[in-house]
């Protein structure tokens, strides 16, 4: 006897059940993709409905949080990137280091991952055996085999791609909709905020700038600071862009970390960074900037520059909670040293 908990809500039984006219399109579409990922997630997480809501939640806010900066990210490519997120981190690691350093995981060779493991999931038929019907289905596995059917010829350059790619649970994961072969997955790591390092994305840095790097984003005090008072004089001017673009980048994915201290320490130090911190920090949005961190920005970045002025100007006239604490801030520190 099969319990009626068994049967899953799905489109079809929405349709059925508010009528294809009432139906919203937009619960129609996140059906899809939740149904998509449902397999894999509800398996590994064991159906806990607090960390399947905490899952979706996450989706949502991270897409309205893309919303609010003028991006738009697609749901479904969000969610399938999550899933490795919140289940591999170490395999989505290095995805985004691949994508981020251009030698390895690109866009092409994602697609050829995802090809190969379609065709290893859904077979051509041999030879004479079953080949009409594989052709004629339009969904399914016949039709997704037949789509498929040059993947097995279809070569990944990188053998560190490969050995990725044909990983069983990488291979679960690449056969999920939608494909992501052809997307750009910049915006989505944009939004992966504290859970992705730029140490292995910040290759072409010198292997001490990297080392610097690493220390620039600890959340030990002890550790991060130093590092930040020794950039004016350690980091050669050419060197300088590289190493501030990888930093702030790690600022603007997670604002509370100890990034955000050390860029703010390295501006009130280093003129010549100025206006590169201010313009992330501007980037950033206002429900997303902790109240500590904003402190230290108004404290430490030096007001005599415009570039300082406007930043701190747009957050107090702004209209939102942290007006009346930019003020405040503002005004207790004036002639204050720190």
């Amino acid at each position: 006897m099969r319990s009626a908990l068994a049967v899953s809500l799905n489109q079809g039984l929405a349709v059925d059940s508010l009528g294809r006219e009432r139906m919203p399109s937009t619960l129609f579409t996140d059906m899809g993709w939740a149904g998509s990922i449902a397999p894999i997630l509800g398996t590994a997480l064991r159906g806990n409905p607090r960390q399947l809501k905490r899952f979706m939640n996450s989706v949502i806010m991270r897409q309205g949080s893309a919303q609010r900066r003028g991006t738009d990210l697609d749901a479904a490519v969000l969610a399938k990137l999550m899933v490795l997120e919140e289940l591999h981190l170490t395999d989505f690691q290095r995805l985004f280091d691949w994508q981020v350093r251009g030698e390895g995981g690109t866009v092409a060779e994602l697609a050829a991952a995802e090809q190969r493991a379609l065709a290893a999931a859904f077979p051509r038929p041999a030879p004479g055996r079953g080949r009409r019907r594989a052709s004629s289905d339009s969904g399914g596995a016949g039709g997704r085999a037949e789509e498929t059917e040059s993947a097995e010829e279809s070569e990944l350059p990188d053998p560190e791609v490969v050995s990725w790619a044909d990983q069983p649970h990488i291979a679960r994961w690449l056969r999920l909709e939608p494909a992501l072969g052809g997307t750009d997955l910049g915006p989505y790591f944009t939004y992966a905020r504290a859970k992705l390092t730029v140490t292995a994305g910040a290759a072409r840095l010198p292997a001490a700038l990297q080392d610097l790097l690493i220390r620039l984003q600890s959340d030990v005090v002890g550790t991060r600071r130093p590092a930040a008072q020794s950039v004016g004089e350690t980091v050669q001017a050419e060197n300088l862009p590289l190493l501030m673009d990888q930093l702030l980048a790690r600022v603007l994915r997670d604002p509370d970390s100890g990034a955000w201290d050390s860029a703010v320490e390295i501006a009130e130090r280093v003129p010549d960074t100025v206006a590169a911190v201010c313009h992330t920090l501007s980037s950033i949005p206002l429900d997303g900037i902790p109240r500590a961190k904003l402190s230290s920005a108004v404290r430490r970045l030096p007001r005599d520059r415009q570039e300082v002025a406007a930043l701190l100007d747009g957050w107090q006239s702004s209209g939102h909670g942290i007006s009346p604490v930019v003020a405040r801030l503002r005004a207790f520190g004036r002639g204050r040293s720190v």
